[in-house]
C-alpha cells in the first residue's frame, strides 16, 4: 500500500509539472500571436494609407490632364471663323446681342475665369450664291437650330446672323435670317455655329467622405447652361504671355496662356501648371 500510494503522488508530480509547462507554452504562444497581429495590422494599415496616396494622385494626374486637354483645344480654337483667322483688320459683322472681333475672342476675369469665342471647325455650306438677302440655302450635314447664332465666313469677310426660321429638308436646309446679309457670298461659303465658353471653378454639391466639399471645373455656354466637366478642381489662376509689345492692347497679342491649378482628392492637394501656345 505504501509503494502504491508513493507512485500516485509521483505521477501527480509529474502531471503537474508537465501542465505548468503547458500553460507557459500557451502564454508564449498568445503572446507571440498578439505581437504578430500588431504588426500585420499596422502593415495592413500602412498598406491601406499608401492605397489612398496612390489613388489621389492617380485621380489628381487624371484630373490635371482632362483639364489640360479641354482648355488646350479652347484656347486653340479661339478665334476660328472658317478658313479665315480673326485679326485686327479682318471684316466681320456682329449682333448687337453678341459681339465677335479680335479682342473678345480670348479673356480672362480676375484670372479664375476664361472665356473663349469661336465658330465651330464643323460647318455647312452655301448651295449656292447669295447676294444681300434674308434667305439662305445651306447643307444638311450640320443641324442648326433656331435659338443658334451663325457665322457665315469665306476667306475674305464673315457676319454673325440670327435664324428666324429653320426648315429641315432631305438635301438642305432654309433659313431665314432675321435680317438680310451685310455681305455677298458665293457658293461653298461656310456657315457654322457660333459659341461663347466660360470655364470657372465652383463648388459642388457633393461631399468627400471626409466632409470636404467636392469643387469642379464648370463650363458655361451662350445659353447660361453650365456643366461641370471635371471635379477635384479647387482653384485655377491665369496668366497672358504676351508679344514684344509687352502689354495687352487685344488678344492678337497673347502668344502664350499659363494656367495654375490646384487640384484636391483626399488626402492629397496638388498645384498643376499647364502652358498653352496659342496658334
Amino acid at each position: 500500500m505504501k509503494e502504491t500510494s508513493s507512485a500516485n503522488k509521483a505521477a501527480c508530480y509529474y502531471a503537474s509539472k508537465e501542465t505548468g509547462l503547458t500553460l507557459i507554452e500557451v502564454m508564449i504562444t498568445i503572446t507571440i500571436s498578439i505581437s504578430m497581429l500588431a504588426i500585420l495590422l499596422d502593415i495592413y494599415f500602412s498598406c491601406i494609407s499608401q492605397l489612398k496616396v496612390e489613388s489621389a494622385l492617380s485621380e489628381i494626374q487624371f484630373a490635371a490632364h482632362s483639364a489640360a486637354n479641354i482648355l488646350t483645344q479652347e484656347i486653340q480654337q479661339a478665334g476660328h471663323i472658317g478658313c479665315a483667322r480673326l485679326t485686327a483688320d479682318f471684316p466681320i459683322i456682329s449682333l448687337p446681342s453678341q459681339v465677335f472681333n479680335v479682342n473678345n475672342q480670348i479673356s480672362a476675369n480676375n484670372q479664375n475665369e476664361l472665356t473663349v469665342r469661336y465658330a465651330e471647325p464643323n460647318s455647312a455650306y452655301l448651295l449656292e450664291d447669295n447676294k444681300h438677302t434674308n434667305r439662305i440655302y445651306i447643307s444638311n450635314n450640320i443641324k442648326f437650330d433656331k435659338k443658334d447664332i451663325l457665322i457665315i465666313s469665306d476667306c475674305k469677310q464673315a457676319e454673325m446672323i440670327s435664324p428666324q426660321a429653320i426648315h429641315q429638308f432631305s438635301d438642305r436646309q432654309e433659313i431665314t435670317l432675321s435680317q438680310p446679309l451685310r455681305y455677298a457670298y458665293n457658293k461653298y461659303a461656310e456657315i457654322s455655329r457660333f459659341v461663347v465658353h466660360k470655364f470657372y471653378i465652383a463648388k459642388s454639391n457633393r461631399q468627400y467622405e471626409n466632409g470636404d466639399t467636392v469643387h469642379g471645373l464648370y463650363m458655361e455656354d451662350q445659353w447660361r447652361h453650365k456643366y461641370e466637366l471635371i471635379s477635384g478642381i479647387t482653384a485655377m489662376s491665369i496668366h497672358f504671355n504676351i508679344d514684344d509689345k509687352q502689354q495687352i492692347t487685344n488678344a492678337h497679342n497673347i502668344t502664350a496662356i499659363e494656367l495654375s491649378l490646384k487640384i484636391h482628392s483626399p488626402p492629397l492637394t496638388k498645384p498643376w501648371f499647364v502652358f498653352i501656345k496659342k496658334e
